[in-house]
C-alpha cells in the first residue's frame, strides 16, 4: 500500500529543490520556511486527490496541480499508479487521454465546446443589445441636435455596417464630441473625415442628412475644444 504522507513529503522536498535551483538564494527567515512549507504539503494533498479521481485530473490537467511537465508531479502520478508516463508533454497528454478513458474526454470536450459556443453567444447578444441601444440613443441625440462623441460615432457606423476608414476611426479618437455643424476636438486633428462618417450613418438611419455644400461650412465652423 502506498503511504501518502511520505509521497507528500517527498514531493514537498522535490518543489523545495526546485525552488533553491531556479531562484536566487537569498535570507529566508524560518517562520516562511514553515509557511512554504505548508503550502507545498496542501498541494501535495490536493495533487493526491486529482490523480486518484480521474475526470478531476482530466479537468485540471492544463490548470490544476498537476503538470505533466513538472517532475515531481510526474513522480507521484507514477507511484501512485504504478504507470510510468512516455517523455514529454505532448505524449504525457495523449497517455492521460487513454488512461482517463478516451470516451469519456470525447464527452467532456463536446461539453465544453457546446459552453464555449453557448457564451460566445451570450457575449454577442450582450453586444448586439449593447449596439442596439447604442445607435437608439445617439439616432435620438442627433436628430435632437445634441453631441455624440467620436468614438460612439466609430461604433455606431461599424454596427450598423459602415466600412469605417482607419484614418477616420484613428481621428474620432480625438473627437470630444460632434453634431451635424460643429466638432470640439482634441489635438490639431482634421474632422472631417468624421462629419462624413456622420452624415453616412444618419442616411443608413434614414434620418436627414446634411447637403454637400453644408459639409463646406462645417469645415469653416471646426474650432478646438479648450
Amino acid at each position: 500500500m502506498v503511504d501518502k504522507q511520505k509521497l507528500v513529503e517527498e514531493y514537498v522536498d522535490g518543489i523545495m529543490l526546485q525552488i533553491r535551483k531556479t531562484r536566487p538564494a537569498g535570507p529566508v527567515t524560518q517562520e516562511e520556511e514553515i509557511g512554504n512549507h505548508e503550502r507545498l504539503r496542501k498541494l501535495g494533498l490536493q495533487l493526491i486527490e486529482e490523480i486518484a479521481d480521474k475526470e478531476s485530473l482530466y479537468l485540471r490537467m492544463w490548470n490544476g496541480t498537476f503538470r505533466p511537465d513538472n517532475r515531481c508531479s510526474r513522480e507521484m502520478f507514477q507511484k501512485l499508479t504504478g504507470l510510468q508516463l512516455p517523455p514529454g508533454v505532448k505524449a504525457t497528454r495523449e497517455f492521460l487521454i487513454a488512461y482517463i478513458g478516451p470516451e469519456w474526454v470525447s464527452q467532456q470536450q463536446e461539453k465544453e465546446r457546446a459552453e464555449r459556443e453557448a457564451e460566445a453567444k451570450r457575449d454577442r447578444e450582450q453586444q448586439e443589445a449593447y449596439y442596439a441601444g447604442l445607435m437608439d440613443e445617439i439616432a435620438t441625440r442627433t436628430k435632437s441636435g445634441q453631441n455624440i462623441s467620436g468614438r460612439e460615432l466609430v461604433n455606431l457606423a461599424r454596427h450598423i455596417g459602415i466600412q469605417v476608414h482607419p484614418r477616420t476611426a484613428g481621428a474620432a479618437t480625438n473627437v470630444e464630441w460632434i453634431t451635424v455643424h460643429r466638432a470640439g476636438v482634441r489635438k490639431n486633428c482634421n474632422a472631417q473625415g468624421c462629419f462624413r462618417l456622420l452624415r453616412d450613418v444618419l442616411e443608413l438611419l434614414n434620418e436627414e442628412a446634411p447637403e454637400e455644400e453644408g459639409a463646406t461650412d462645417l469645415a469653416r465652423e471646426l474650432f478646438h475644444a479648450s
